[in-house]
């Protein structure tokens, strides 16, 4: 589908389950490249995380581990190791049959496959007065698995920050270059970008850490199948930590949205941190120079121009450490220190808002209303009120369920018009299925997802789609206002049956196994899973509805009801097994029994109900 991100085939993770990856990471077993088994029968998530880190990830589990192994080829990670572990993980990811040791970030990489003719990266790091963090910064550069170049630009620094570099020079595999005198982060960047020899670069400030896997995941995103040089970025997930202890303190995940809503989504927040972020070095000069004047916020402004050139992709694992400390922030001019939240708070938008002003004034004009009420959601969360509801009055009534939501959060209320249908989707896709199936059906509607995996709805991810998130596994009671009701299956976003006049067809079973079978019911396509998601079975009803739907098909009514009959049995109040039934019956010329399975079908007399 065009727009829509690459499918790496595990399920979504939850906040709690990242969080719980995050502190597996810090404690994995030293030194960094053990040898980690996986007691569990994991879907490629933990196992390409492990890799990502630095770690061998190896089968340990009685179960099938292609479909992992398949996840580590998607991703351009080397395949399950086969030797013996040197600790196992828990389905749970704690640890077993190991001594695991606590230690902060390491950043040794091991050895992974590579692409003929690997594009070099460039791994850029601009600083200023961060002698004592820089090494670890350069050390985590230098221990990708990728081809890199590790390009410093010394912004003027006072400090030793010289004599770090001179002895890095001289280990080799690092180029510096200094400007005097400092000059602020734009500057630098430009200059690092001037200079850089890669086909992309990646941003890592002199703070932070890369794991040794992070080049290797987004350069293969970023180039593998994209002959066409259309791919201008590709960015990750972040884990953030604490400078005094080490300790995981967040997991920030990258947007999962479309390449069409990029646009969008850049407006109302930072969609990835820089040092999870590859971009294309044609795309960074097409998107010309940050706005100098940005000593602090340059990402913003970054990602506003790159989203506005072409597609980016997300990988949905994390690359990149953030160190959460207190140091000094903005240029030699003028630091502070962000402890003091207002003043830091004060102090950014004071950088930031005459940027975003201006880009407003520039680039609005020519948006359309979706994207409208997205600028005036970004104006407003950047303190800019008076340029939000200008943006506003250029958007006259009726207003979408979705805009008036806009509305409402920058304190104009406004009574939204009502859509003219219901979507209700199951979602039982994988990691950014979600995303992509609202954008692909979603026109207004009143919102339904029934939550079908342990993910926070659309997490973390500021997104203006209105409605109702939650497990409910019978859809078919969730329906609170008059259909049409249109169905969406989020492991098959392509799906599109004709809209649902009678919510009653849908039986009290799990969401995907509801519009499965309601499809056989109204004989419908079936849907073509594109997404792998869970790689859950089909539910027994959905499987017997089907198999109901192809006997009548192909003109054998008998063994229709062969397949009904433990439906029937089963969950008799189900009214789409006795509509099949109705047709069996018919096809049989049991024209009696026909209409008594028809009558047992008939919409009952509460809307929403089975009956």
């Amino acid at each position: 589908m065009p727009g829509s991100n690459p499918s790496y085939g595990f399920r979504p993770r939850s906040d709690a389950e990242r969080m719980r990856l995050a502190h597996m990471l810090r404690t994995a077993p030293a030194p960094v490249g053990a040898v980690v088994g996986l007691g569990f029968d994991d879907d490629g998530w933990t196992a390409a995380c492990l890799a990502v880190a630095g770690h061998a990830p190896v089968w340990a589990s009685t179960g099938d581990p292609r479909p992992c192994d398949a996840v580590l080829a998607r991703l351009g990670l080397a395949p399950l190791g086969t030797q013996a572990p040197n600790a196992v993980l828990n389905a749970d990811l704690s640890w077993r049959d190991g001594a695991p040791t606590a230690g902060t970030c390491a950043i040794a990489g091991r050895a992974a496959s590579l692409p003929a003719n690997a594009p070099l990266v460039t791994v850029l790091v601009c600083t200023y007065n961060r002698a004592k963090l820089l090494p670890l910064a350069l050390a985590s550069a230098l221990a990708q698995t990728w081809p890199c170049e590790v390009l410093v630009v010394d912004d003027g620094s006072t400090d030793t920050t010289p004599e770090v570099l001179a002895a890095a020079q001289a280990g080799g595999g690092v180029r510096a270059l200094r400007q005097e005198p400092n000059q602020g982060k734009p500057a630098a960047l430009a200059r690092g970008v001037a200079e850089a020899r890669g086909e992309a670069i990646l941003v890592l400030d002199d703070d932070d850490l890369l794991m040794p896997g992070a080049v290797q995941v987004l350069a293969h995103a970023l180039f593998d199948g994209d002959a066409d040089d259309t791919r201008v970025a590709a960015w990750a997930d972040t884990i953030t930590f604490d400078d005094a202890t080490g300790a995981p303190t967040s997991v920030i995940p990258a947007v999962r949205v479309p390449s069409a809503l990029i646009p969008r989504a850049v407006l109302q927040q930072i969609p990835a941190m820089p040092g999870a972020t590859l971009v294309r070095r044609s795309a960074w000069l097409a998107a010309g120079p940050l706005d100098p004047t940005l000593i602090r916020g340059q990402d913003m402004d970054l990602f506003l121009a790159l989203s506005r050139l072409g597609p980016i992709v997300t990988v949905p694992i994390p690359t990149f450490w953030y160190r959460s400390h207190d140091a000094l922030r903005g240029s030699a001019a003028g630091q502070w220190n962000k402890r003091d939240a207002s003043k830091h708070r004060a102090r950014f938008l004071s950088f930031v808002q005459p940027v975003f002003r201006r880009r407003w004034q520039t680039l609005a004009g020519a948006a359309d209303r979706a994207e409208g009420h997205a600028w005036a959601l970004g104006l407003w969360q950047r303190d800019l009120s008076a340029e939000a509801r200008a943006e506003l009055r250029r958007w006259p009534g009726p207003w979408t369920p979705a805009e008036a939501w806009v509305r409402s959060e920058i304190g104009i209320q406004t009574e939204g018009r009502v859509g003219s249908s219901t979507l209700i989707v199951a979602d039982d896709g994988d990691e950014g299925a979600l995303e992509q199936t609202l954008y692909a059906h979603h026109r207004g509607d009143a919102l339904f997802v029934n939550i079908e995996v342990p993910r926070d709805p659309l997490g973390n991810v500021r997104l203006y789609w209105p409605g109702t998130y939650g497990a409910r596994e019978i859809l078919s009671r969730w329906v609170t206002r008059p259909g049409p009701w249109r169905l969406a299956l989020t492991s098959a976003p392509e799906w599109a049956p004709p809209p649902l006049d009678d919510p009653g067809l849908l039986p009290d079973v799990r969401g995907p196994d509801a519009l499965i079978a309601v499809a056989a019911v109204c004989g419908w396509p079936r849907p073509v899973r594109t997404r792998p998601g869970l790689g859950r079975a089909e539910g027994p009803l959905a499987a017997r509805a089907w198999m109901a739907r192809d006997a009548l098909t192909a003109k054998n009514p008998m063994a229709a009801m062969g397949a009904l009959a433990p439906v029937l049995e089963q969950l008799p109040s189900w009214r789409g097994g006795w509509s099949l039934a109705a047709e069996a019956f018919a096809a049989l010329g049991e024209s009696e029994q026909a209409a008594a399975c028809a009558a047992r079908a008939a919409p009952s007399p509460t809307p929403g109900r089975t009956g």
